[in-house]
């Protein structure tokens, strides 16, 4: 199935607006849609293998493909539980070649919608990274808001219009005592050592500025969670797990990987805390103190 999409978008491309479609539309966007309608069933098929993982994986959020500078919007038909082409819609800024997040679209009713690129389509390993994007829409969905509400970073982010603080917070990562206890938490994480887990993180608790360690907890959280069940999506088709580099120079890429770590290693604890993601985040958050 690899390069499928990419074979169709060079057949679109040999294709000029003829009579007969809709306004706007071409026999090229036909195409393309017809590459993406197929290639998503065969996802669904893929997919629904892995939703006994956990209950986020049955969910279907919008799906908007980036495509010659619009957006192909695809949502899911419960009746038909399949994938169906919505309408086109233009990007509510400059997209990233090669895009794969998830945010409210505005052009869709400010629904959390999984924003990709179609090779996304190509394998098993893009249904697993699509999987991922699915479970940010439905943090999202469901409890995102109000835990981010409660967090100081994120008031002072919106007080001071910086709204792209998730990627952008001036986190600490060259600092030496937090790379070395971040060092040390990946190495007890990795023993699932209790004793040591709790003492580092007091350790980075007492260490940390308050936005600081909020923000460490949020992509813990956030990020961690979904690299966690995508990695758990990854063993089920026997794909090599997903880590980032575990080493300095540290960035927040390392702390996804940690979170994925700690997740792993309180779900052990408390298999509860898997399908309770507002206390998964406090316990999270009060580890250690």
């Amino acid at each position: 199935m690899r390069g499928r999409i990419t074979t169709l978008l060079a057949l679109g491309l040999l294709c000029v607006s003829v009579p007969g479609h809709p306004a706007g539309q071409s026999t090229k966007d036909t195409t393309f849609i017809a590459g993406i309608d197929s290639a998503l069933q065969e996802f669904e098929a893929q997919a629904r293998s892995v939703t006994a993982i956990h209950p986020i994986l049955s969910t279907r959020p919008p799906i908007a493909f980036a495509h010659q500078d619009r957006l192909y919007l695809f949502d899911h038909d419960s009746s038909h539980q399949s994938y169906r082409f919505v309408r086109t819609v233009p990007p509510p800024f400059p997209l990233p070649e090669g895009i794969c997040a998830s945010f409210p679209l505005s052009a869709y009713d400010n629904r959390p919608t999984s924003i990709v690129t179609p090779d996304i389509l190509d394998s098993q390993s893009g249904y697993a990274t699509l999987l991922h994007e699915f479970v940010h829409c439905e943090q999202a969905r469901t409890v995102k808001q109000t835990l981010k509400s409660g967090l100081k970073v994120y008031k002072d982010a919106r007080a001071n219009q910086q709204y792209s603080w998730e990627l952008n917070h001036p986190s600490p990562y060259d600092d030496s005592q937090f790379v070395r206890d971040y060092t040390d938490l990946l190495t007890a994480l990795r023993k699932k050592d209790a004793h040591q887990i709790r003492r580092i993180r007091n350790r980075l608790y007492e260490h940390l500025d308050r936005v600081d360690y909020e923000y460490m907890l949020w992509q813990e959280w956030k990020e961690g969670f979904a690299r966690y069940l995508e990695n758990k999506v990854r063993r089920a088709w026997d794909l090599d797990g997903h880590t980032g580099k575990t080493g300095p120079p540290f960035t927040r890429v390392t702390v996804y990987t940690g979170g994925d770590w700690f997740i792993e290693f309180l779900t052990g604890q408390d298999p509860s805390l898997e399908t309770a993601p507002e206390r998964l985040f406090h316990t999270m958050h009060d580890y250690g103190r």
